[in-house]
């Protein structure tokens, strides 16, 4: 018992410690940036005055199309289709490279659709300094993700553990307070029906009788004493 409580208070441990790379890899990739769409293939997103002077990076997580096949498209209010700059496919699956790029943008709501899943952010400053922030801050997420991960783990097994041994307890407690009723045996002796016995009983009884009838002959009252009386 005393371990599976070492072990759960170890779990939730690592719980709370895991927030702490969760809070450092967000400041990381939020920083000096304005998410303008969240996730999915098609949507739509807002320029205000604020990111009119900001550069558009459009980025996917999943990266599970392939960078020849991969398209991603984007429309002003007008249906006019405004480039964006593909990333070379030989640094397609590097982690700190953006997938698709764009010099600033007029304010006014744009439509777009892509391939796959795309995160849709306006960058302020450098846009390298950013993306090695990004992919740090990415990392040490993934990090904070495992430590909760081992975390929960150890606070269900200890669970469980806690659980099976308790059971096992009540068992043993069980089987030791089962009282088991005593068979009694009855022991029965029979005589002896044998005809070796019953001549040595008979000897017996003869040579008791003789050695009777001796001492009666030998004592006072008998007839030899009598005799000698008379005389």
């Amino acid at each position: 018992m005393q371990a599976n409580l070492l072990v759960k208070r170890l779990g939730w441990g690592l719980v709370l410690f895991a927030m702490v790379p969760f809070i450092l890899g967000e400041e990381l990739t939020a920083h000096n940036t304005t998410e303008l769409h969240d996730m999915g293939q098609t949507g739509t997103f807002e320029i205000t005055t604020e990111e009119a002077d900001m550069t558009i990076i459009v980025y996917d997580d999943f990266r599970v199309v392939d960078c020849e096949e991969y398209e991603f498209n984007v429309y002003d209010q007008n249906q006019q289709r405004i480039t964006f700059t593909k990333t070379d496919c030989e640094q397609w699956w590097d982690s700190d490279v953006y997938q698709y790029k764009s010099d600033p943008l007029e304010p006014g709501n744009y439509n777009f659709d892509a391939s796959d899943d795309v995160e849709i952010l306006a960058i302020e400053g450098d846009i390298d300094a950013y993306m090695r922030d990004y992919a740090l801050g990415e990392f040490i997420s993934s990090l904070g993700c495992g430590f909760c991960c081992f975390g929960m783990l150890a606070i269900i097994g200890s669970s469980r553990l806690g659980t099976a041994y308790a059971s096992q307890e009540n068992s043993q407690v069980v089987v030791m307070g089962q009282s088991q009723p005593v068979q009694t045996f009855q022991a029965v002796v029979e005589p002896v029906q044998s005809s070796m016995y019953q001549d040595i009983v008979e000897q017996a009884e003869t040579v008791v009788s003789v050695a009777k009838a001796a001492e009666d002959e030998a004592s006072p009252d008998g007839s030899f004493w009598g005799g000698i009386n008379d005389d």
